[in-house]
């Protein structure tokens, strides 16, 4: 992902989930491999024209080989049929046998109200 010339994205974490769990699974990947400051590396590579929502851009994005790499669900990678990388559970939010693991890492996103901020924990989806 850090190499030179790859380029990723993922959904908007303030509008979809999917956004805020792939910055949650770069907290946890960080842990997972013992790797100090990969999350802000992970962060501070990533442009803000690669925060996606639009299915249909990502799609073509993908597709034209614009974005190697889009953070998402693996079941929309197979829907989509696209091509995808398996994570290991510790950091893909899959087991509940790892929750308390995934509480560990949080995300902060704007609240309900103008100004205020809600905190977003990890947590498995099942």
């Amino acid at each position: 992902m850090l190499r030179e010339g790859v380029v990723y994205g993922h959904t908007n974490p303030e509008l979809d989930p999917a956004g805020y769990r792939a910055r949650l699974c770069w907290q946890l990947a960080e842990k997972y491999y013992e790797a100090p400051g990969l999350y802000q590396k992970l962060v501070s590579k990533i442009t803000p024209t690669n925060i996606l929502t639009d299915r249909e851009t990502i799609r073509l994005r993908i597709m034209s080989g614009e974005l190697d790499y889009f953070f998402g669900y693996e079941s929309s990678a197979r829907q989509n049929g696209y091509r995808f990388v398996s994570l290991p559970a510790a950091i893909d939010f899959s087991s509940r046998d790892y929750t308390d693991y995934y509480r560990q890492v949080h995300i902060q996103l704007s609240g309900r109200s103008l100004g205020t901020w809600m905190t977003v924990k990890g947590e498995p989806i099942i």
